[in-house]
C-alpha cells in the first residue's frame, strides 16, 4: 500500500531533497510539494491524503497552524516535521507527529520517521485504536473518543502502557493521585473513575476492551491497535533508538519513556 504524501516547505531546495531522498522507500508516493500552506490546504480538501511533511518556519503560516488545518479536514492524516527549531517539538508531540526531525537529518533518522508513519498508517486501519506517542488518544472507526472525566482518561491510559497486565486498585489511586492514601474518600472517587470509564467505552461499543475482577483491572490487548504495541513489535524484529514523545501529558510515563529511550 502506498503512502500518498504531500510536502510542504517554503525552501524548494528543501523539498526537493526530500522527494529525492524518499526514492529509496517504495511504498512512499509523493502526491505534490508547495511552496504555501494555503495551497496545501486546498488540495488536502479535494485529494486522498495519508501524510504530510511540513517545514515550520514558513512566512504565510506556520507548520503548527498548518498541521492543525489539515487535521480539521482529515483527522487521520499523518504528520511529520522538518525544522531546524528544537522549540517547537513539544507542539508537533501534542499533535501526535510521530517523528520530530531536526535539519540536518541523516538517511538512518528520515527512515526511522517513516517507519513510524507507516506503523500509524497500518495501527488506524483498525476499529479502534489507542494513540499513546505524544498524547494519549483513543480512536473508535476514526473518530476521536470523547471523556467527560479527565481521570478516566488517565486510567485507561495506564492500562494501556501496563499492555494487558493488571492493576489492582492501590496501584491505580496511587497513579491517579500521586500521594493518596487508602482513606474513603480516594476510593469513593476511583469507584466513580472506573464507573465514568466503563461508560464511556461501553456507550462507544468497545466495552470488552475492559477486564475487571473484584480488585484489579486490565485492558484486553487483542481488541484494540496501539502505537506503542506496534512499535515494539517492530523493535523485537529490527532494533533501533526511540525518538519521540511518549503520553506527554502523565508524569507516570516518564517510566516508560525512559524504557523506550534505553531500548
Amino acid at each position: 500500500m502506498k503512502i500518498k504524501t504531500i510536502l510542504v516547505d517554503d525552501e524548494v531546495l528543501a523539498s526537493r531533497l526530500f522527494e529525492m531522498q524518499c526514492r529509496q522507500f517504495e511504498d512512499i508516493e509523493i502526491l505534490a510539494s508547495f511552496e504555501s500552506p494555503t495551497q496545501a490546504i486546498a488540495y488536502v480538501e479535494t485529494h486522498e491524503v495519508d501524510m504530510a511533511v511540513l517545514d515550520i518556519e514558513m512566512p504565510e503560516m506556520n507548520g503548527i497552524g498548518l498541521a492543525h488545518q489539515l487535521r480539521r479536514r482529515k483527522k487521520d492524516i499523518s504528520l511529520i516535521f522538518i525544522t531546524a527549531h528544537r522549540q517547537y517539538a513539544m507542539e508537533a508531540f501534542q499533535l501526535h507527529a510521530p517523528v520530530y526531525l531536526e535539519k540536518p537529518y541523516s538517511d538512518e533518522d528520515l527512515a526511522y520517521a517513516l517507519q513510524m508513519a507507516r506503523l500509524m498508517q497500518k495501527a488506524k486501519t483498525k476499529p479502534v485504536f489507542m494513540q499513546t506517542f505524544g498524547r494519549f488518544d483513543v480512536y473508535v472507526n476514526e473518530q476521536l473518543l470523547y471523556f467527560s472525566n479527565k481521570k478516566a482518561k488517565e486510567l485507561l491510559a495506564y492500562l494501556v502502557d501496563q499492555r494487558g497486565n493488571s492493576v489492582n486498585n492501590m496501584q491505580a489511586i496511587e497513579i491517579l493521585w500521586e500521594g493518596a492514601t487508602c482513606e474513603k474518600k480516594y476510593q469513593s472517587k476511583f469507584r466513580r473513575v472506573v464507573k465514568d470509564l466503563r461508560d464511556t467505552l461501553a456507550h462507544a461499543g468497545i466495552g470488552d476492551i475492559l477486564i475487571e475482577r473484584p480488585n484489579f483491572r486490565a485492558v484486553d490487548t487483542g481488541l484494540f491497535d496501539c502505537d506503542l504495541y506496534r512499535w515494539l513489535d517492530e523493535y523485537a524484529r529490527i532494533p533501533r533508538s526511540f525518538i519521540g514523545s511518549y503520553m506527554a501529558e502523565y508524569s507516570w510515563a516518564e517510566e516508560t519513556l525512559g524504557f523506550l529511550m534505553d531500548l
